[in-house]
């Protein structure tokens, strides 16, 4: 995971099981984060397999319109 020098999150990956592949380094990039009433999140993000590498190309690409929180269950 990296954080710009506010505490934003701008990247994160995980090494995960992709078949004949093996483990490969599936990743997201946060290209922008939003403020919706207390809560700062990633607002827009691109997510795909073989993060950092030349070989990365975003299979799901969102943009969250609205949040907000949900109450404690339990």
């Amino acid at each position: 995971m990296s954080v710009d020098e506010r505490g934003a999150v701008r990247s994160a990956s995980v090494l995960r099981w992709h078949g004949a592949d093996g483990y490969a380094a599936c990743g997201a990039n946060v290209h922008a984060e939003h403020s919706f009433g207390t809560l700062a999140l990633p607002s827009e993000v691109s997510v795909g397999w073989w993060f950092g590498t030349p070989r990365f190309a975003p299979f799901f690409e969102a943009e969250v319109l609205e949040a907000e929180p949900v109450a404690e269950r339990g």
